[in-house]
């Protein structure tokens, strides 16, 4: 399905100053890479994830139906002939059947994501297909941004220094561009090639604020 290995990665950094006030800003970004989101697979699965809302009800696009024995029967009253309960999660997968006629076979949304996404697919003796679970990994992020004010001269001597510099800044505070969805693109299970292809039980990156204070005597 495609190289687990970034086509490139790389980063920018800059500094404005204006009078007494500095901003720095850095970012990183990373182009290619195929990374297997396994969260995302079975969260999807079970409906946990905000991606999995289409056709789960009527305003998400799911069409209506009564179950008659068992099998899914199109219907568009607030009741099936006999009282049986109308859902509204139903939806119609694109494709043809096998007399190669536009398919128009309803099914409940919820089976769909269940036999897509879960774990063994829904056939437990059939393998498993996680293509739809695989994804470029590219992104820009900002690294660090940081506001300094740089104490002028004149008041330096009142507190007995040569320079003083107060800021504050944040870190990993937000992605410009991320591709991958729902989780961290830098939360991968490891460092190893094979390990950065895979986003699995791992939390993600922190992103903290703080004020400093630097001073030379």
């Amino acid at each position: 399905v495609g190289n687990a290995m970034p086509k490139f990665v790389g980063g920018f950094s800059t500094s404005l100053r204006y009078k007494s006030f500095v901003l720095d800003a850095s970012l990183d970004f990373r182009v290619g890479g195929a990374v297997l989101n396994l969260p995302y697979q079975y969260l999807m699965g079970r409906g946990t994830l905000e991606d999995s809302m289409p056709y789960r009800d009527a305003a998400h696009g799911g069409l209506s139906y009564y179950l008659a024995n068992g099998v899914v029967t199109p219907h568009n009253g607030t009741t099936g002939p006999n009282g049986e309960r109308i859902y509204n999660n139903g939806m119609i997968l694109p494709g043809v059947k096998e007399d190669g006629t536009v398919n128009d076979k309803m099914i409940a949304a919820d089976k769909m994501y269940w036999w897509t996404y879960n774990w063994g697919g829904y056939d437990p003796s059939s393998e498993t297909y996680y293509s739809h679970s695989i994804f470029d990994n590219s992104y820009v992020k900002v690294r660090e941004i940081s506001l300094s004010y740089i104490f002028p001269e004149t008041l330096l001597s009142k507190f007995g220094c040569n320079n003083l510099v107060v800021s504050a800044f944040t870190r990993n505070p937000f992605y410009i561009y991320k591709n991958m969805p729902g989780f961290d693109a830098e939360a991968t299970d490891g460092t190893s090639w094979i390990s950065q292809a895979c986003i699995g039980g791992s939390t993600a990156t922190t992103r903290s604020f703080g004020v400093s204070l630097r001073v030379g005597f």
